[in-house]
């Protein structure tokens, strides 16, 4: 009797145990509706349609979702990636969207060609806009394709009259003077990744493009792998000015511009990650305000091994452009390209007189090297941190 009871508690024990189970796999169903939103946020707006598949909890949780992030990669033919966002548009519930992320690249394929591909685009525009978007990332090239062949005038023009979105993210095509920003007044950031600074506009300088002087609300900008396009001649690239009287934080990453301005009175943070050949550029700084730099730069192209004069200079000149800031931080490839500057460095009169903390990612730095960043400082020695 003892042992048959006992058989029965184990049972009931192994059958509990199966259903806790059970329970635990759809425990994520068993969330709110405000859980599982956010969760969907993050995926692909095709995978969160799928998920209506999987129980009547999920039937239309997908229609709630206010990040719409559409991918022309996920789909074999166009039209499939057309019929996907024109029937999610207009089955998903009337709410605001927070954020519309918008991937065509399709391995360079011309639009002009496929007016379809433009009428697409322009409809997901529109509808993100009317539904008070804050948040938009274009990219419409594709990795290892550095196609910049569409214009923002051509893209927003039509698409967009006035959208008042706060955040901007632009992949693959040319910035031609501006004209296609000018409908986002509002932007306060602004990220360009293999992007083309050009200009058709006759008031620019012939040499010099300043193509954010319209967003009167700009206060953080990323260039990443961004070139400038050639003077009408076909001659030599344009010089690049940043304009940003409300600009707080700017960032440079592997640009190729033939000469560098930057007015902007309340910059706060810097961050410089290239090629040492990319310096020469960097001579006309003026940041009044500045209080933090980042300072990555290699050379990959052996040119201080020739050139050390000129290199010596153009680090100098760099810095002198970031002679406000109060803290410095040094990635190591950095360190390896000054070391073989040391000489003539030490002689050379520090910038730095607001230095309060230099953070420095390498083991070990030249004395030298460290006597150029410290000596300039009027207040007490600078923090030195490694890390």
């Amino acid at each position: 009797m003892n042992n048959n009871g006992e058989a029965a508690k184990a049972g009931k024990r192994r059958r509990g145990g199966e259903g806790e189970d059970t329970i635990g796999r759809d425990r994520l169903s068993a969330l709110p509706d405000r859980a599982l939103v956010h969760v969907l946020s993050f995926v692909d707006s095709r995978d969160a349609v799928q998920t209506c598949v999987l129980s009547r909890r999920w039937r239309c949780v997908w229609k709630q979702v206010p990040v719409l992030n559409f991918n022309r990669d996920t789909f074999e033919e166009f039209s499939g990636f057309e019929t996907h966002v024109d029937r999610l548009l207009s089955l998903r519930y009337p709410r605001e969207v927070r954020k519309l992320s918008y991937m065509d690249g399709d391995g360079g394929a011309s639009w002009e060609d496929e007016p379809q591909r433009m009428g697409l685009f322009v409809r997901a525009m529109r509808y993100a806009c009317s539904h008070n978007v804050q948040h938009l990332v274009i990219d419409l090239g594709s990795e290892g394709n550095d196609d910049r062949s569409r214009r923002c005038s051509d893209l927003f023009s039509s698409s967009i009259s006035e959208c008042k979105i706060e955040s901007l993210d632009l992949g693959h095509v040319t910035l031609d003077g501006g004209y296609g920003l000018s409908c986002f007044q509002s932007v306060t950031s602004l990220i360009l990744e293999w992007c083309l600074l050009s200009s058709d506009q006759g008031g620019e300088k012939e040499d010099q493009l300043d193509p954010f002087s319209k967003l009167p609300c700009l206060k953080h900008l990323v260039l990443s792998n961004c070139l400038a396009g050639e003077t009408n001649d076909g001659g030599c690239k344009r010089s690049v000015k940043i304009s940003g009287l409300e600009l707080l934080s700017l960032v440079f990453d592997r640009v190729e511009f033939s000469d560098i301005e930057i007015h902007a009175p309340k910059l706060e943070s810097f961050t410089l990650t290239d090629d040492v050949g990319t310096l020469r550029g960097l001579s006309n700084l003026s940041l009044p305000s500045l209080n933090h730099a980042d300072v990555s730069v290699w050379d990959d192209h052996h040119f201080v091994k020739d050139n050390k004069e000129v290199a010596r200079q153009q680090f100098v000149s760099l810095f002198q452009g970031l002679h406000n800031a109060k803290s410095l931080k040094l990635y190591w490839e950095t360190i390896e390209v000054m070391s073989e500057l040391t000489v003539g460095l030490a002689d050379q009169p520090s910038p730095f007189t607001r230095l309060t903390s230099l953070t420095l990612a390498a083991d070990s730095v030249p004395y030298k090297l460290l006597k150029y960043f410290l000596k300039g400082s009027s207040s007490a020695r600078p923090m030195i941190e490694y890390v």
